[in-house]
Formats: C-alpha cells, sequence, structure tokens
C-alpha cells in the first residue's frame, strides 16, 4: 500500500498514524473501476470509517448506487451526491465530480486488493477512536476513578466489536488433530468440556451435553408457540451455571422479561403467578409478593443483562453482547449465551434487495457473534404462513425457505409446535364444545421440540416437554408443577 500518512496529534501527545487519505482514495478508486469488488468490501468498512469527509460522502453514494442495483455512471454518481456536492469546490479549481473521475483513473493503478485497503482502513478509524477514548472520558467532571475505567473499557469494547466478523483464525491440519486427541484424552479421564445445561434433560441429549460454545442454534416456530418461553428459560438456566448471558429483546421490554423469568422460578417454588400478573400488580397477595421480593433478591446478582431496543442491526448487537459480556466475565463469569428475540424484527445496515438478505446478514453476524465471543447464539425465528394451511401444523425445514441462510448456518434447528393453540384457536372449542374441551384439558401442557437440525447428532428426533405459556415455564416431560 502506497501514500502519504497523515498524523494527528491529541493533547500533546506524540503523533501516530491515525489516518491515510492516500489510502482512502486508492480504496475508492479501486471499487469504482471494479464495483464486483464492493461486495466484498461493504462488510469491512463503511462510511464512518473514512478520515477525510469527501471520502466519506463518496463512499456513501458509491454504497447507495450499488444497493440500488442500478449502473455506476458519472450521472448515477452525480445524482446520488446530489447537485451541489457533486460541484464543490475543493481547492484549485477541482470538483468532487473531477476528484470522482481522477479516483476511477486512480483505481487501475492501486496496489494490493480492495479488501486489504478496506481492512486497513477500518484498522485505522479503530485507531483513532481508541486514541480519543482516554482523552474524553478525562474531560467529564467529576473524575471517580472506578467510572473512568468502566467507561474506558466499555469504549474500547465498543470499538473492538464493531470488528467482529473481519476476524479470521487459521490453523494447520496439525494443530487441529492435536485438539481432537487432546479432546479424546480428557474425556477417557472423565474431563468434559463447559456446556450450558438447558433444563430438558432429553434436548441435552440430543445436544451432546448442551450448549456448546461458538456455535448457533436457532429456535424457529409460528406465533405463541413458546420460543421467547424457551430464549428466557435457557437465560435464567445459563445466567444460574454463572454463565454470562445477554438477552437482546426486540419486541418485550425489560419488564416482561424479568416478569417472565421470575414467574417461572416461583412456578418451581410451588408459587403459582402468571407473569402478567406481576406485571399489572393484578392477584398478588401479601404472600405472594413476599416470595417475589426474596426471589429478586436472589437472583440480584446473576450474571444476566437484559438490552432492550427496537430498530437495532446484527452490528449493534454484536457491539452491546461484546460489552456486555466482557463486563460480566471481568467479574469471574464464563462466556455463555446470547439471545436474540427475534431475528426478523432486526434491522438491515443497509438497503438490500429484498428480506431473506436481509435475514442472511443477521444469521451470518450471529456466525461471527458466536464465534468471535466463544459462546452460544440463540436465533429465535419466527416461521412463515405455509404451516397454517396444512392439516398437520407441526413445522418442518421447508417451512425455513425464504428465511435466508439460518437453516445453512445453525449448527442446530429446534422447530417448537404447541397443539394446545390450534385447539384454541378452532371454533368448536371458542362453541364451548365438550369434545374441544377435552382436547385442550389433554394437550395444554404439551411442547414438541423438532430438532430440525442437528450437527452434533441426529435430526427429526421429537422431545417432549411440559410447557405453562402463562408462567413462562418449560420443563422435562414429567413434570407436573
Amino acid at each position: 500500500m502506497t501514500g502519504n500518512v497523515v498524523s494527528i496529534t491529541r493533547d500533546g501527545a506524540p503523533p501516530h498514524p491515525a489516518a491515510n487519505a492516500q489510502l482512502e482514495v486508492e480504496l475508492l478508486g479501486a471499487v469504482i473501476m471494479a464495483p464486483e469488488a464492493f461486495a466484498a468490501v461493504a462488510p469491512l468498512v463503511t462510511a464512518e470509517h473514512f478520515s477525510e469527509p469527501v471520502n466519506a460522502e463518496v463512499y456513501q453514494a458509491l454504497a447507495g448506487i450499488f444497493a440500488d442495483q442500478v449502473p455506476l455512471t458519472p450521472g448515477t454518481v452525480d445524482q446520488r451526491l446530489g447537485v451541489a456536492l457533486a460541484g464543490r469546490d475543493l481547492g484549485a479549481g477541482v470538483t468532487v465530480r473531477d476528484f470522482v473521475r481522477m479516483l476511477a483513473e486512480n483505481g487501475a493503478r492501486v496496489p494490493g486488493s480492495p479488501v486489504e485497503h478496506a481492512r486497513a482502513v477500518s484498522a485505522l478509524w479503530a485507531i483513532r477512536q481508541i486514541g480519543a477514548i482516554g482523552t474524553e472520558t478525562l474531560r467529564t467532571d467529576g473524575y471517580d476513578p472506578h467510572r473512568f475505567l468502566g467507561e474506558l473499557l466499555d469504549r474500547v469494547d465498543g470499538v473492538r466489536a464493531s470488528l467482529i466478523g473481519r476476524e479470521r483464525r487459521t490453523a494447520t491440519l496439525g494443530t487441529v488433530a492435536d485438539q481432537i486427541v487432546d479432546g479424546l484424552a480428557a474425556a477417557l479421564r472423565g474431563e468434559r468440556p463447559p456446556v450450558i445445561k438447558t433444563g430438558l434433560t432429553a434436548l441435552d441429549t440430543a445436544l451432546k451435553g448442551g450448549l456448546h460454545p461458538s456455535t448457533v442454534i436457532v429456535g424457529a416456530g409460528r406465533t405463541s408457540m413458546g420460543k421467547s418461553v424457551l430464549g428466557t428459560e435457557w437465560a435464567d438456566a445459563a445466567s444460574e451455571q454463572d454463565y454470562a448471558t445477554v438477552y437482546h429483546t426486540l419486541e418485550m421490554d425489560q419488564v416482561q422479561v424479568g416478569a417472565r423469568i421470575l414467574s417461572s422460578r416461583l412456578e418451581r417454588r410451588g408459587v403459582h403467578i402468571p407473569y402478567s400478573d406481576l406485571m399489572s400488580a393484578d392477584d398478588v397477595d401479601q404472600t405472594g409478593a413476599e416470595h417475589v421480593a426474596d426471589l429478586a433478591a436472589r437472583l440480584a446478582e446473576r450474571p444476566l443483562r437484559i438490552e432492550e431496543g427496537g430498530g437495532v442491526t446484527i452490528a449493534d448487537i454484536a457491539a452491546s453482547s461484546e460489552r456486555r459480556m466482557n463486563e460480566l466475565v471481568r467479574k469471574g463469569a464464563k462466556p455463555g449465551l446470547v439471545v436474540i428475540d427475534h431475528a426478523h424484527l432486526v434491522r438491515a445496515t443497509r438497503r438490500m434487495e429484498n428480506r431473506v438478505a436481509e435475514i442472511t446478514e443477521v444469521s451470518n453476524g450471529s456466525v461471527a457473534l458466536a464465534k468471535h465471543l466463544g459462546c452460544t447464539v440463540l436465533l429465535l425465528a419466527q416461521l412463515n404462513r405455509m404451516v397454517e394451511g396444512r392439516d398437520d401444523k407441526r413445522p418442518t425445514p421447508a417451512d425455513l425457505r425464504g428465511a435466508g441462510s439460518l437453516e445453512e448456518d445453525a449448527d442446530a434447528v429446534l422447530f417448537l409446535y404447541r397443539p394446545a393453540y390450534y385447539v384454541e384457536q378452532s371454533a368448536a372449542y371458542r362453541k364451548g364444545e365438550t369434545v374441544a374441551l377435552d382436547e385442550y384439558d389433554a394437550c395444554k401442557h404439551d411442547l414438541e421440540l423438532i430438532v430440525g437440525k442437528n450437527r452434533r447428532g441426529g435430526r427429526n428426533e421429537v422431545i417432549r416437554a411440559w410447557i405453562s405459556p402463562a408462567h413462562n415455564a418449560i420443563r422435562n416431560w414429567d413434570w407436573r408443577g
């Protein structure tokens, strides 16, 4: 890579290579000359990574052109930049329009690959961000060393998390083989790698012990099948085993997530308070309130963080997950579980041609997040309506079609099916007919977890479990509450 390095100095600190305008120009030129390279560059660098504002604006314009899938011509560039920006004088009579034309001419002579340039641009951005963190935090009023350290680590984690998905690990076959041999030797000694127990014995057996590090599990189902029940139950189980857990709720608020976990825990004690009553404070007597207060005190130190917010991207989720996971690990917890509830509510990072591409971005990002943090990612997903048109409402892998690469990316896919839901929707049940009411009573606590994919074992296995949606509880099949 060539070009003059521009150094900056902050508060008297010695200069460091925090920007390289020529490198940015070469990257833009390479993309203009070879538009097909943008697909490889886009995941690595965004407009904010450019140090020069004009370079950032040109990159943003190019990104819009490629997203709209229109030809890259001087006219489309002018249109995307806007007349005012395209005609802006950069000095010496050179306009932005002239600048773009020069980029195209320069692009043919760019040494190295566009991907190498993109990685260098994003790395320089990270250096600038980290370099600014200490001085900006120190300027806050009322300097508190403990708070300063927390803010410092949070912001560094945020910068690191923004680079998730760009890291690659390389190993020789011999190194990998040695790891396998070491694992076999440890197993023969009775030592097993740490896994998170889900609380469902049959499911843990199917998953070869439980939830393994660096894996993605998709939990998919139609509305009211128990996806959020599964997510909150796993989050509760993981944090109880001292695994750092981050629950991203994109639909429910934090109070509902907390109420669900409390209701399930109370149900284990034989105290039956629906989570909806905990939220509204209805029908909770003094004894029940005391049980809730006691349980809340016991759960206060759990390594579980609930992140609430709509309109977030998978990059936002990755950055937040790394910050929270690192915070909990520093306090002694083990890297554990990230729950995303749910995939179809995650916003795309940029305009895409269809919903399939957007969900693919989410599933790809979930894989990168799991590997980067060494944790399990539970990605909850909504199934399409094909299920509703069949007599047998049990979902199959075909129902994930149109959902991006969820099945391909996942290490395991669990389909949730609750027959009582469909009985409740029937006309006979609504009319109060005895046969329908009896059918509902017979299956109201039935949950089927259908293993649609499992890289660690067989597929098409059906695991029966006990469920109480009102109490947000999933238990082994022989549980009777």
